[in-house]
């Protein structure tokens, strides 16, 4: 019994050890594009958080991808596009939180496993 738990718990570590390389090759391979003028955003952070405060003048949209992770993307200060925006957000074992203006309606088409999405905006 006692080999059985010592083999167990080896394979966890082993585990363990191969998904946190994995992580970190990701973390390298998935680049992280924008700042708080870009129009459009490619946001990545894996095990790390990531606040991006943006003043874009005609604010697009574009991508984020949160693994092991936590976003705050802040659009408070931006101007939308007058054709609107649309971000496309993927998290996984994170957090995603978007701030958008009070006058700003967000629509939410969501397709989730395991987690949940909350749309705290009034329409």
């Amino acid at each position: 019994m006692r080999n059985l738990i010592r083999k167990a718990v080896v394979t966890l570590i082993v585990i363990d050890v191969l998904f946190a390389l994995v992580l970190l090759a990701m973390k390298f391979l998935i680049p992280s594009e924008g700042d708080e003028e870009s129009d459009r955003v490619a946001l990545a952070t894996i095990m790390a958080g990531r606040e991006l405060v943006s003043r874009s003048q005609a604010f697009e949209g574009g991508t984020c991808l949160a693994v092991a992770s936590g976003v705050v993307l802040d659009l408070r200060h931006a101007k939308l596009h007058p054709d609107g925006a649309e971000l496309e957000v993927r998290a996984v074992m994170s957090g995603v939180s978007i701030v958008v203006p009070k006058h700003v309606s967000v629509l939410v088409e969501r397709n989730e496993i395991a987690g949940s999405v909350v749309n705290r905006t009034k329409p």
